[in-house]
Formats: structure tokens, sequence, C-alpha cells
């Protein structure tokens, strides 16, 4: 202990001199400081509270997201219709050609909706035609069915609790494919 008692002064004078030579400051140069740092660890609270805004930011991400998602390509495709392949032209149509029902459109997206999504009004016509003659016969039907009832009711020679409405297509499907089934059975017993 007492040795290392002898090299305290020693030590610090070397450490002095390390310092004052080289310059102004010495071998060690430490840097000037020209601000204290004080640390205020009592004083006022210094975050700021505020709600989260992580939904309107994720609303606002997705927003963005999918209007370019759809605006872009959409854009892309309605200006290579309009710029490269253009309005169509009124020109004059050749003996016997009826034209198509989307080439009445100028528009080149009017005609590809109308030859692709939309049906043509002939068609859409005929639908409503079939529609119609469906309702019809199903009006004629239920005509017939209370005429039935009417009839049963007035003669009270049939009980109207025995007569049950059925299809007669699913009967005749029916009776053929059992026969279909069992035509090879039923030739083989006939001929024993």
């Amino acid at each position: 202990m007492a040795g290392m008692s002898l090299l305290r002064p020693v030590l610090q004078r070397t450490f002095r001199a390390g310092f004052k030579l080289n310059g102004q400051n010495g071998i060690f140069s430490l840097p000037k400081l020209q601000t204290i740092s004080v640390r205020s660890m009592a004083g006022k609270a210094k975050i700021v509270r505020h709600h989260t805004q992580f939904e309107w930011q994720s609303f606002k991400d997705d927003v963005w997201f999918w209007t370019m998602f759809w605006l872009v390509p959409v854009g892309l495709i309605m200006g290579y219709a309009n710029f490269v392949v253009g309005q169509a032209e009124l020109s004059d149509i050749p003996e016997g050609y009826e034209p198509k029902h989307y080439e009445y459109y100028k528009g080149p997206i009017e005609r590809w909706f109308s030859k692709y999504i939309y049906d043509s009004y002939e068609y859409d016509y005929h639908k409503k035609m079939i529609e119609h003659i469906d309702e019809m016969e199903k009006l004629a039907l239920r005509d017939r069915e209370e005429k039935v009832k009417s009839l049963m009711l007035k003669k009270q020679d049939c009980k109207s609790w025995y007569y049950y409405p059925g299809d007669l297509q699913e009967t005749v499907r029916a009776r053929q494919g059992h026969d279909e089934q069992y035509a090879g059975i039923n030739t083989i017993r006939m001929r024993k």
C-alpha cells in the first residue's frame, strides 16, 4: 500500500503535463464546452398526450392505395382506347351486311362494353317476351286449376284431398330412366 501512495504524485504530474504539451491543450485534447447540459428532472412534463392517429393514417393509406390501384390502370386503358384506337367514323354499309349491335356506338369503350358486358336490345326483348309467355302459361294453369277445384266441389264425385298436382315431365323422365336401366333384365325374364 505504501508503494501506491508514492505513485500518486508522479501520476498526477504526468497527467497534467500531457494536457499541456502539443500546443495549447496538450496531447490529450478535450473539446471546449460552449453549452452546459441541464437535466431538469423535476420540471414540467414534456410529452404531449394526444389520441392515436393509427386509424386515420391507415384509412388514408388504404384510400390512396386503392385509388392508385384502380385509377392508374383504368386511366391507361382509357388513354390507349381514345388516343390509339380512336372514335368510330361513319362510312357506307356494304350491300347485304347487317351491322352488329355494338357497331352502332361511337366510342371504343362504349363498343367494348356493348359487345362483352351488356346484352343487345334484341336479346333483352326476347328475354322479356319469354318471361311474358311463361307468366301467361302460369296464369292459364292457375285458371285451369281453379276450374278443376270448382268442378270437384260442384259435382262431389271426387274428393279434393286425393288430388295432388304434379309435374308430368318428371314422371315421364323417371319412367324412361327406369326403362333404360332395367331394359336388359326385362327381356331376359321374358325369354325364360
